[in-house]
């Protein structure tokens, strides 16, 4: 019946669309309590005090809701052996990560020395200020065994700019708001790096339009120039021409005006040798009467 119980529930979760995809990387010495965090939370198994090691690396999901967004958390138990080759395999899985959660026992004051180092490991891999760091002291149902008080745990987060709870995966107390309060401040934190990245997008290519605007101003002003230079010469050689036509008809009508003259002074010449062939009848009749008299004259005399 367990085993239907998990197995009903991981389909259910597989079912669910997500909107987003969230990375948690879980870090710690052995025998801390991480893998048992892990499957209280997720629901995977039952909660054992017989201690399995984790190979290399294992995950589990888990789908939130968080402002009406389906948030799908993909958790990575990396193991904390002490052997190379499983400790560079689950190196390998440390990239994309957007939360961290560093566990150590509040029992074991030597898992808690060990939180820097595991700091350090993940911020070699990837960048440690883009990381939402969690401090978790595991085991808070044995506190009466306790070798690590809650004031040393937040000043150890504080340190490291981190948040500080406990928990205990037997009771599964703490587990639910550990991983809600991460959800949000991974939500935000998703938010505001897209919401930066627009902005950056943004100057980008504002700059890009100023700085092409700033080169092509020259180039323009130039241009500008150009054409006005243009246009004076186009205005210069329309105005040449012009006065160039303007003598060119003059000359026109000047020799057109010159032969008019000329034929006006022919026609007066004629008119004039016309009047002056023209016989005066009046004179030739005069001119016959004197030599009639003077034959008539002649005639009688004779």
């Amino acid at each position: 019946m367990e085993n239907q119980e998990t197995a009903t529930t991981l389909k259910t979760t597989k079912s669910i669309r997500h909107d987003h995809l969230f990375k948690v990387v879980v870090l710690g010495d052995a025998k801390v309590g991480k893998t048992s965090l892990v499957a209280a939370f997720t629901g995977s198994n039952k909660f054992s005090e017989e201690y399995l090691p984790t190979l290399a690396v294992d995950f589990k999901t888990k789908v939130l809701s968080h402002n009406e967004k389906n948030i799908k958390l993909q958790i990575w138990d990396s193991a904390s052996t002490s052997r190379t080759k499983l400790a560079q395999m689950g190196e390998l899985y440390y990239s994309g990560a957007m939360a961290g959660i560093y566990c150590f026992d509040i029992t074991d004051k030597s898992t808690f020395q060990h939180v820097d180092q595991w700091m350090l490991k993940l911020s070699n891999n990837i960048d440690k200020d883009n990381v939402i760091q969690v401090v978790v002291g595991c085991k808070s149902d044995l506190s009466a065994d306790r070798k690590v008080s809650p004031e040393m745990g937040q000043e150890l987060a504080i340190r490291h700019q981190a948040r500080y709870v406990e928990v205990s995966a037997m009771t599964a107390t703490g587990i639910d708001d550990l991983f809600q309060s991460l959800t949000k401040a991974m939500y935000t934190r998703h938010l505001e790096t897209r919401n930066n990245a627009m902005t950056e997008t943004r100057t980008q290519t504002l700059n890009r339009s100023l700085s092409t605007q700033s080169t092509e101003k020259p180039v323009m002003t130039r241009s500008k120039s150009l054409r006005s230079s243009f246009r004076l010469k186009s205005k210069k050689k329309k105005s040449r021409k012009s006065s160039l036509d303007v003598a060119n008809s003059n000359n026109q009508e000047m020799q057109e005006m010159v032969p008019k003259k000329k034929q006006v002074v022919i026609e007066e010449k004629s008119k004039l040798d016309a009047i002056e062939e023209v016989p005066d009848t009046t004179k030739q009749e005069g001119k016959e009467k004197q030599k009639g008299s003077t034959c008539k004259a002649c005639c009688v005399i004779s």
